[in-house]
C-alpha cells in the first residue's frame, strides 16, 4: 500500500483533510491468490488495477467505506488518445512526456524481470540467470 500525497492547492476540503490518514493506493490483484480482492469482494482479475482509499471516510475493516478503482492501463489509454491525431500520431510537443513515462515504466519492468528471475529455480525460466556482485563490489 502506498500513501497518497496531499498537494496543497488552496481547497477548503483539502484544507480540512490535512490533519487526517493519507488516502492510499494499492494493487488488490495481489489478493486474488486468496480469492478475493482484500476487501470481501471478488478476485481482481486485472494486475494493474489501483485501488484509492480514504481513511478519513472509513478504513478496510468497515464493509461500508469507499474505495475506488481504476485500471492504470485505462488512465494511460485515455492519456494517450488525448494526444494523438486521427492517424494514430502523437502530438509532437508531449514526445518529451510520453518518452518519459514509457521509461519509467521500462524500468519498472526491467526491476520486476530481474526480481523475478533472482526468485525462481534457473530450471523454471528461459531468461539468462542474473549474476550476483561480489561481496563489496556494490
Amino acid at each position: 500500500m502506498t500513501n497518497c500525497r496531499l498537494v496543497p492547492h488552496g481547497g477548503a476540503l483539502a484544507d480540512d483533510m490535512v490533519d487526517t490518514d493519507d488516502p492510499t493506493v494499492d494493487l488488490p490483484f495481489g489478493w486474488s491468490l486468496l480469492d478475493g480482492d482484500g476487501s470481501g469482494g471478488p478476485a481482481v482479475t486485472d494486475p494493474l488495477m489501483l485501488e484509492v482509499t480514504v481513511p478519513a471516510m472509513g478504513d478496510g475493516e468497515d464493509p461500508d467505506a469507499p474505495m475506488w478503482r481504476v485500471p492504470l492501463g485505462d488512465v494511460l489509454d485515455d492519456l494517450i488518445s488525448d494526444h494523438v491525431d486521427r492517424d494514430g500520431v502523437l502530438d509532437s510537443e508531449q514526445l518529451p512526456m510520453f518518452t518519459a513515462i514509457r521509461d519509467a515504466l521500462a524500468a519498472l519492468a526491467d526491476k520486476l524481470s530481474i526480481l523475478i528471475v533472482k526468485a525462481t529455480p534457473r530450471e523454471h525460466h528461459d531468461m539468462p540467470a542474473v549474476p550476483t556482485p561480489a561481496p563489496g563490489s556494490e
